[in-house]
């Protein structure tokens, strides 16, 4: 008898009694059938769910920078500064390139202008299967009419939110890790079809680096523009020699664009899909609806015997 007045030996016995490991298995045997039962039920649920499940393929592959300060010309530190004074970048900061080209992948007008320049939206939205061995998709019927029935940008004014969900998926099915110490880039997309993860990613890429090159071109052009308008309006030989160096540097520029097709992005690995799905993982869902199953089982039994004795 403790100081509260309790019998410390009787109550470790009551719950010693409580947690008899023994009566508990002896519960359990007794209910064997009706655990046997939600165990199967479950593993039959899970495996029909694997079996129905369409695979989903991912594809890879590795970028490297392309952008270098030798895209600006090979000015001098002092023309640079005067550059600046008139606005103009002449150096290319090529972390700050490559951290705006993921952004921009990732960003909405990027999206809408990829789906209006490649015909991918019906394959991206509407595919439910696909077969590897015909290279057929599966579609949606209803979405596939409504997608098939209007051009983009028919799409863009009637059905604004089926273009962003399409990009909500695009962004949850694009995966861009960029390593911090070598600047390398790994894009990874997953889909139903093997082929179109890969084609993706090709037109990503293809398309960033066009997108970054026209830019950077633009861009070089309205700099030649202003800085000839300086010529013009400025008489001293000294400023003039400035800017027709600028004005080489922005042409060397303009020159080596032009000339560049991955621009702003080398191509290290080319995309590639795998060959085993990523998803689903058939075996893991059968052991977690056997799991799951034999928890409910012993759960349930273990139930009706406590509300049995407490009757």
């Amino acid at each position: 008898m403790n100081r509260y007045g309790v019998d410390d030996e009787s109550s470790l016995d009551k719950i010693n009694d409580g947690v008899d490991i023994f009566e508990l298995l002896g519960i359990i045997w007794q209910g064997k059938f009706s655990v046997i039962l939600w165990t199967i039920s479950l593993i039959l649920i899970f495996t029909a769910y694997a079996v129905i499940t369409p695979n989903v393929y991912r594809a890879d592959t590795t970028l490297a920078p392309s952008l270098s300060d030798k895209n600006s010309g090979n000015l001098s530190s002092g023309i640079g500064g005067l550059a600046s004074l008139a606005g103009l970048s002449m150096q290319s900061n090529n972390s700050d390139s490559i951290a705006m080209g993921i952004e921009v992948m990732q960003s909405r007008k990027f999206f809408f202008d990829f789906l209006s320049r490649n015909d991918v939206i019906l394959t991206l939205m509407a595919t439910e299967s696909w077969d590897q061995n015909t290279n057929q998709f599966e579609y949606d019927e209803e979405l596939a009419e409504k997608i098939n029935s209007k051009s983009f940008e028919e799409l863009m004014d009637s059905d604004r939110l089926l273009i962003e969900r399409a990009h909500m998926k695009f962004l949850r099915n694009l995966n861009i890790v960029r390593d911090q110490d070598t600047g390398f880039v790994e894009l990874s997309f997953v889909h139903e079809s093997r082929n179109f993860s890969r084609k993706i990613l090709e037109l990503l890429v293809t398309d960033i680096n066009f997108i970054s090159r026209d830019e950077n071109i633009a861009q070089a052009k309205k700099s030649i523009e202003f800085l000839k308008q300086q010529i013009s309006a400025n008489k001293i030989a000294e400023l003039q020699l400035v800017f027709f160096e600028l004005i080489q540097g922005q042409t060397e520029k303009i020159m080596l664009a032009e000339a560049s097709p991955e621009y702003l992005f080398r191509v290290i690995d080319p995309p590639y899909a795998l060959a085993k799905n990523v998803r689903p993982n058939r075996v893991l869902l059968i052991i977690i609806g056997c799991l799951v199953g034999f928890v409910i089982g012993v759960s349930l039994v273990l139930l009706r015997a406590t509300m049995k004795n407490r009757l």
